[in-house]
């Protein structure tokens, strides 16, 4: 009997063994679900503790601390706004002689000052606009005021601009001086189209001419068309200019004291007639023929 109480006893401590070690506390392990914070400038993740053993009470009334770990990113760049200007400017309102199709003001801008000028034209008529000068840290810009789309914008760096109008509105000529005191000259020209009547071929015009300016007009022609041009005025001191808008090509020059001319046209494009004073202000007529 005695080897058997002695298996017995020796199975019973095993058993007792084998129990404690299964139901022996263990560690915890952490898998880390992170949840990230951000702060300008640097991420932190703080991983989230899942028990994967049954805790005790001294675990569950301890919160393990997790290890933290931070991450250094580099910071989104800002890129402040534009900043708006605050020179005060007064619009003046640029407005043509009656009879007239062209404009000159003349003045004084200095660094760090603005000027603007308003006029009013028609939607597909042609506008010229010069200051005279080179660009020598003037600035100029032009856009429409009703619809705010901009014809020349400051980034061209011209002082010079002729196109097409695509809107009846006012316009605007901003003027603005960088670093330089400048006299300036802006002129604004908007030549007078001519039509003739249904069936004509033949138009003619009254006008007026200030002393030692010009008055504008502009006509379409056609290859190989005749045109005839002739200007009269009681002292004979108003002269002839024409050229082709597109190819700039002159067909008579006022420094030639012309006063008319004749002569094939050698594109379809529309064409600029001068009538150019070197006298007083006077009247004048000029008829245009196109066959």
């Amino acid at each position: 009997m005695k080897p058997k109480i002695f298996l017995l006893t020796l199975l019973a401590f095993a058993s007792i063994a084998i129990a404690c070690s299964l139901f022996a506390p263990r560690e915890p392990q952490l898998i880390s679900t992170p949840l990230v914070v951000e702060t300008p400038g640097e991420t932190f993740i703080s991983p989230t503790v899942i028990w994967t053993t049954s805790p005790t009470v001294e675990q569950l009334t301890t919160f393990p601390v997790a290890t933290e770990i931070k991450t250094q990113i580099s910071p989104t760049l800002f890129v402040p706004p534009p900043v708006t200007s605050t020179v005060e400017v007064v619009r003046q309102r640029i407005q043509f002689i009656a009879g007239a199709s062209s404009t000159s003001i003349e003045g004084d801008i200095h660094p760090g000052e603005a000027k603007e000028f308003v006029l009013h034209a028609l939607e597909g008529q042609w506008m010229m606009v010069d200051l005279g000068l080179p660009n020598e840290g003037l600035k100029m810009v032009i856009f429409g005021l009703g619809d705010g789309n901009y014809l020349l914008s400051a980034s061209e760096g011209r002082t010079n601009w002729q196109g097409w109008l695509p809107a009846t509105q006012d316009y605007v000529i901003h003027l603005i001086s960088e670093t330089t005191s400048l006299h300036y000259y802006l002129s604004v020209i908007i030549p007078v189209r001519i039509r003739f009547q249904p069936g004509a071929f033949s138009e003619t015009i009254e006008g007026v001419v200030q002393s030692r300016t010009v008055n504008y007009y502009i006509l379409r022609a056609n290859v190989d068309q005749t045109m005839r041009v002739n200007i009269i005025s009681p002292n004979h001191d108003v002269l002839l200019t024409i050229y082709g808008l597109e190819d700039g090509s002159p067909l008579v020059r006022y420094i030639s004291g012309d006063t008319q001319w004749e002569g094939r046209l050698p594109a379809t494009q529309d064409y600029i007639i001068e009538a150019v004073s070197v006298g007083e202000t006077t009247s004048y007529i000029i008829s245009v023929t196109i066959r």
